[in-house]
């Protein structure tokens, strides 16, 4: 009986949460920041997954695949990268997604006065 009850209640809360267009998402721990640039852990790590998407993603094989970037090129050394946007991709306001928009993101995340522990990684 009570293995029914349940059943019940979490279909009844799944349907509510399609209903309403809600994901329902166990993180485990809450965020300690939402700043891309001083993310630590998974718990941030997921949200941010779910809520932006880079210049590229990754497929179900873990393998990179165009995101924002509809494409990109990589010089014949591999020192210069070249990404070319999508031109439909709009920030949640309306406003278009420009390269300045990336180009400010990787500047503050090597700027000393951010700090992020991330930074390294792309110096």
């Amino acid at each position: 009986m009570r293995i029914a009850i349940f059943a019940a209640l979490l279909l009844l809360t799944a349907n509510t949460a399609m209903a309403q267009g809600v994901l329902n998402r166990g993180n485990g721990a809450e965020p300690d920041s939402l700043d891309p640039q001083f993310v630590g852990g998974n718990a941030e790590e997921n949200i941010l997954d779910d809520l932006m998407v880079g210049l590229t993603t990754l497929d179900a094989a873990g393998q990179p695949i165009p995101g924002i970037a509809q494409s990109w090129t990589v010089s014949p050394d591999g020192k210069s990268w070249t990404f070319h946007l999508r031109h439909d991709t709009k920030w949640s306001n309306g406003d278009p997604v420009t390269s300045d928009d990336f180009l400010y993101s990787f500047r503050r995340l090597v700027d000393p006065k951010t700090a992020a522990a991330g930074g390294y990684i792309v110096q």
